[in-house]
């Protein structure tokens, strides 16, 4: 089976991580050939094609790229046409009408367009999470049937990070950060964003320190993205005395050797469509404090696999940070449940065997139709 996935972007996020989980998944059952189009510019085509991906020469945005892309289909006999982002369903939506090829479009934003309800009509729409799916069946009108939730996956579990010691790697962050034996570690990661809750974590950071002063935390993302945010966050570190205790680390290619070594990781979002870095921290074993929003209730099954606190809540952040400092036996039970989920529900092998499954369905409904045309 041929696949064409197309992806409307240049960078390299969460999205883009599930795309290449996918395409390798479905490349190791050895039932899939996965080419794939990205937009021209930036890093992601490159970094694809370091990963081994079939990237192709025409990208999804530009002059005659459509009619481009719908030759090369045809030429090279495509089975099906697998969309990611709103770009990108656009296009495939063009594609399938042109080429009759059937379409999966994949729903990983909450984001309201035309182009998800016209796709509605004309394929099958995946949804990274329950959350996702039910935001389109409210905001779209669309019916519940037609869409199927697939939840995404990591490869954290096929790692050697999730195999090392929590101790050997903390005790290798502490080295490079030049801190204490004894330092307590936390993680943020990702987006160096409003809506992820850095503000919240600085304003929480006092009142641990009163009882814990050798708690350090690192946030770890790109400062470069969003530079004026992250000089107000550098601001208020620094009215805050937060300096010895905040690091930001700017881009940092290994993040999971830093997860794997802290004592949580905190996910302090005001919305989560899914959120990969909780399934990569649970694959870790990693304890997980986390804002009770978007889709992440549903995959730490409310406080089962995690702690949940409100969102922008500084008070309540702080009193969960200090529980686990003081006594973490319970935060790691949970940890030690949220992991053997993680293997069950969010691996490459899952991922691909669902998806698989829905592109049989559709290329052979779509082989009988062809034939009954024919007859």
């Amino acid at each position: 089976m041929r696949i064409l996935n197309l992806l409307h972007s240049r960078n390299f996020a969460g999205t883009e991580q599930m795309v290449l989980t996918l395409a390798h998944a479905l490349e190791k059952t050895g039932k899939c050939e996965v080419f794939t189009a990205v937009k021209n510019k930036g890093i992601l085509r490159q970094k694809y094609k370091d990963a081994g991906l079939r990237v192709l020469d025409i990208p999804t945005n530009g002059f005659f790229a459509k009619k481009r892309l719908a030759a090369w289909t045809r030429e090279n006999k495509i089975d099906l046409i697998h969309t990611h982002l709103t770009g990108a369903a656009r296009t495939g939506l063009w594609l399938h009408e042109k080429t009759g090829i059937p379409l999966v479009v994949h729903l990983h934003l909450t984001k309201n367009s035309p182009a998800y309800r016209k796709a509605a009509h004309a394929g099958t729409l995946i949804a990274i999470s329950a959350h996702v799916a039910r935001f389109y069946e409210k905001t779209a009108g669309i019916a519940p049937e037609k869409i199927l939730h697939i939840p995404n996956a990591t490869p954290v579990l096929e790692s050697q990070t999730a195999a090392r010691p929590r101790k050997e790697c903390a005790a290798q962050i502490r080295r490079e950060f030049q801190l204490p034996e004894n330092a307590r570690i936390f993680t943020l990661t990702g987006r160096v964003s409003p809506e992820k809750g850095h503000e919240t974590l600085l304003r929480a950071m006092p009142a641990i320190l009163a009882k814990h002063p050798g708690t350090h935390t690192l946030i770890i993302g790109n400062l470069q993205q969003k530079p004026a945010y992250a000089r107000k966050l550098k601001k208020i570190t620094q009215n805050l005395s937060l300096q010895k205790n905040i690091h930001f680390t700017g881009f940092r290619e290994n993040i999971l050797h830093y997860v794997r070594a802290a004592d949580a990781q905190l996910v302090l979002s005001e919305n989560e469509p899914f959120g990969l870095v909780l399934i990569e921290a649970m694959a870790l074993g990693t304890p997980i404090i986390a804002t009770n929003t978007g889709a992440i209730p549903e995959i730490l099954e409310n406080n089962t696999l995690g702690t949940l606190i409100p969102y922008g809540d500084a008070t309540a952040l702080s009193t969960a940070l200090i529980k686990i400092l003081e006594n973490n036996t319970p935060f790691e039970e949970k940890a030690e449940h949220a992991k053997k989920r993680a293997q069950t529900l969010y691996s490459p092998e899952t991922l691909a065997q669902n998806t698989l499954q829905l592109y049989e369905k559709l290329v052979l409904e779509n082989c009988r139709k062809s034939n009954a045309a024919h007859s």
